[in-house]
């Protein structure tokens, strides 16, 4: 659904398919979808009357997992056109150049703050790649900064329904990450009893 954030207007539907990306100006959403048997990436500009259209040209491959950069410039996203999954850079919108990022299969790819460094998970590993000004054209080396069983976190990499892992760049270099507390179920029901008096109590130091 699209609504006003002020409350103005009516919800209007727009039927999107899986993982949803909003541009950072707010005037299109990227998503995911079916086309015959592949699955694509597809661009719906957020105009009254406005049908989604393809972001890649080739209807033999998938596309999947798309992560726009904070400037809007380019995109990056999965791509099997090598014969496995790996990571692709692209102009946005409507790039023609597309370069591939990752070397040894890739999943999730993710953007730095200041959109200087794209990062993506291989094989449980984070991986950073410089980006230039040149963009696309302008890519450094992958390079390897942890594995995801060091920062305590496990991926579902290259599931089709898996989430994205819960992994954030934070503006001075580190990143935000959701850890599983030692000894913690991994699966299950948690059910929580009489979480409103928790509320009540005053805070610790007050």
């Amino acid at each position: 659904m699209d609504v006003s954030a002020d409350g103005r207007g009516a919800p209007r539907r727009l039927g999107l398919g899986a993982w949803p990306t909003v541009a950072r100006d707010g005037g299109a959403i990227l998503h995911e979808d079916s086309k015959g048997d592949q699955q694509k990436l597809f661009r719906l500009d957020l105009t009254e009357g406005a049908a989604s259209a393809l972001v890649t040209p080739n209807p033999a491959t998938r596309e999947i997992h798309s992560a726009l950069s904070p400037d809007g410039r380019w995109l990056a996203y999965l791509s099997d056109e090598p014969g496995s999954f790996e990571v692709f850079l692209r102009g946005h919108p409507g790039g023609a150049l597309a370069r591939q990022v990752s070397l040894n299969g890739g999943d999730w790819p993710f953007w730095s703050v200041d959109g200087r460094a794209l990062y993506y998970w291989e094989r449980g590993a984070l991986m950073e790649v410089v980006v230039g000004a040149g963009g696309a054209a302008d890519l450094g080396a992958p390079k390897r900064l942890f594995t995801a069983s060091e920062a305590g976190v496990e991926l579902e990499m290259m599931a089709r329904g898996s989430r994205p892992p819960a992994c954030a760049p934070a503006a001075d270099g580190r990143f935000l990450m959701v850890r599983r507390a030692s000894g913690e179920p991994t699966n299950g029901i948690l059910h929580v009893q009489n979480w409103a008096e928790e509320l009540k109590k005053p805070a610790a130091g007050k």
